[in-house]
């Protein structure tokens, strides 16, 4: 017993050393360092406007690795987690610095970003802009576990290779130049998204400041009424909560449409395996009171049967949404389009030179068969021609095309001796008699007679 009890100490012991971080906590410049980060005047503000530009052409190009860049030279940073730390420390005079630098940062990075959009507009927004307009509460732990690792590196003894990482996870001015965007081009919806989220990072760097400033014991201004400070306390956490739910929706939005999105996939996997048919374009349109399913087929045509048991498999299954089924959709109109994907390209079009091939084949056994036949009439109409006519010395039978028929032709050869009248007369009579053998009135005959070699 006490030997487990000794063992269940050393454990202890072990993971209260191992996590312990106040041994490198330093106390006694920690808040030089904030206050130096809070200072906002010259250097810093053309820092922030460059960082802001790039960001921008970042947003418009819709380059990540230029996003990027643009956080980690941003000085936004800074503020925040002075006024996270003077508010752990009841430091007011830093906490009015740190909001009023704050404000001042923020009207110069909108005032830039808005300035750029005007000028530069583009039509549409990409990836990288609507990706910043629907905040949810994944971004909320991201922003709080990057402002506690942000405290965590700046507090620190030595020199942090953490603080860039803080700057790329906390993302704080990519929101803001999409607020810039939605402000230059009157679209308020993104302006708002954007701007809430911006707000929510800078609300729990703020927060996870806070928490840690309280937790590792750093002095500050002690406030006598204990009430106050408790009442302070409350409306600290009751304003980020209130912060923090509109995001709480969002992210349950988000987790309904990912099961919505998951489960159609799933469904038209299950259904569409009809022979000789393929799907072309699948869309996904969730909508909370109407989503949707829309398939586009192309090749063999599905019976409206089968596509009644679909939607009755649908409706069991999404009372509440629909299931749209397109058929005979031009896959050119699709290609051109660049709606289809490369592996169910590769595999429609496989089918097709399988088709060709198959086709190419049964072409050229017919070709064979006819030409046989072709060479079988020859024989024969050459036969009963020279009994008929002694004077012809040889004779040819062939098909050529013209426009959309194909007419018969006899190539003939008449002996020397015979007199340029009597060869039109027999000619004539040739001709007749092949009409009338042949039942086809479009036979013609001439005297040329191919050269062999």
């Amino acid at each position: 017993m006490q030997q487990n009890l000794s063992i269940t100490s050393q454990i202890k012991s072990f993971l209260k050393d191992l996590m312990n971080i106040k041994n490198e906590v330093d106390f006694a410049h920690a808040k030089e360092r904030i206050e130096a980060g809070v200072y906002f005047r010259g250097f810093n503000v053309w820092v922030l406007i460059c960082s802001i530009f790039i960001a921008s052409i970042g947003l418009n190009a819709n380059s990540t690795a230029v996003i990027i860049g643009a956080m980690l030279i941003s000085p936004l940073m800074g503020p925040i987690v002075g006024a996270g730390f003077a508010v752990g420390t009841h430091d007011f005079q830093l906490l009015k610095k740190a909001l009023t630098n704050f404000s001042v940062m923020v009207g110069i990075s909108l005032f830039t970003s808005f300035l750029y959009f005007l000028l530069t507009p583009i039509g549409k927004a990409g990836t990288e802009i609507l990706a910043r307009t629907e905040p949810n509460l994944l971004d909320i732990f991201i922003a709080f576990f990057g402002g506690l690792a942000g405290i965590i590196a700046t507090t620190r003894r030595g020199i942090s290779n953490a603080i860039p990482g803080v700057a790329i996870a906390t993302a704080l001015m990519p929101p803001l130049c999409t607020a810039g965007y939605g402000l230059s081009s009157g679209q308020w919806g993104i302006f708002l998204g954007a701007l809430y989220l911006f707000l929510l990072n800078c609300v729990f760097i703020c927060l996870s400041t806070w928490l840690f400033v309280r937790s590792v014991g750093f002095t500050g201004v002690t406030l006598i009424n204990k009430v106050k400070e408790r009442r302070i306390r409350s409306y600290i956490l009751l304003f980020v909560f209130l912060c923090a739910v509109p995001s709480f929706y969002a992210f349950y939005t988000l987790i309904v449409k990912s099961k919505f999105e998951h489960q159609a996939e799933q469904f038209s996997e299950q259904i569409t395996q009809y022979p000789e048919s393929y799907i072309i374009r699948k869309e996904i349109q969730y909508d909370h009171q109407h989503p949707q399913l829309i398939l586009s087929f192309t090749g063999k045509k599905i019976p409206q049967t089968l596509i009644e048991s679909w939607k009755m498999a649908w409706q069991k299954r999404f009372p509440n949404a629909e299931l749209w089924v397109i058929q005979n959709e031009s896959l050119q109109d699709v290609l051109h389009a660049e709606k289809l994907d490369s592996p169910l390209l590769e595999i429609i079009l496989q089918d097709k030179y399988k088709e060709l091939d198959r086709l190419k084949k049964q072409n050229d056994s017919l070709q064979k068969a006819l030409q046989a036949v072709y060479f079988s009439q020859s024989d024969e109409i050459s036969l009963e021609a020279e009994t008929l006519f002694p004077e012809i010395k040889d004779l040819a039978y062939a098909h050529f095309i013209h426009a959309k028929d194909t007419i018969p032709l006899v190539f003939v050869s008449w002996h020397a001796n015979l007199s340029a009248i009597n060869k039109a007369t027999q000619e004539e009579k040739l001709q007749a008699w092949l009409r009338v053998r042949q039942k086809n009135k479009h036979i013609q005959t001439s005297n040329f007679f191919p050269s062999q070699k």
